[in-house]
């Protein structure tokens, strides 16, 4: 199997970043990749953090949408994490699913099929960069 490994690690980080920010100091954080033979192979991401509504979901996909829009929200961000990683895995003829529940929290599979391949010409023109505080 040959992916973009740069894309792959953005989609991972992101998917990461977002299990952390929306879980709590006793929340848990897990990552699984299992190979799915022919059919490619998976990776899920599953957080015990706060979740969100099934009925949310699609809003959390769009660019720029947020589950919570209000001003005072607790959680910063653009909204461009879920959209980006989605976009990213579709460039790689992936799907990206997500299942949650209010309260108790999310995972977000990514299934990539075995002829996964990216070529310097479908790579999306999309650039992030990630900066440690203070820095």
């Amino acid at each position: 199997m040959r992916i973009d490994a740069l894309r792959m690690r953005q989609i991972v980080i992101n998917l990461l970043s977002n299990a952390v920010k929306f879980s709590n100091q006793d929340s848990e954080v897990t990552v699984a990749i299992s190979d799915l033979g022919d059919h490619g192979f998976l990776i899920a991401i599953s957080d015990t953090g706060i979740g969100m509504r099934p009925e949310d979901i699609p809003r959390a996909l769009e660019p720029y949408g947020q589950v919570d829009s209000l001003p005072n929200r607790r959680h910063e961000g653009t909204g461009l994490g879920l959209p980006l990683a989605n976009m990213l895995v579709e460039s790689h003829g992936g799907r990206l699913e997500i299942e949650s529940a209010l309260g108790r929290g999310t995972t977000v599979r990514i299934r990539l099929p075995n002829e996964a391949r990216v070529t310097p010409k479908q790579r999306p023109a999309v650039s992030v960069h990630a900066t440690q505080a203070g820095s």
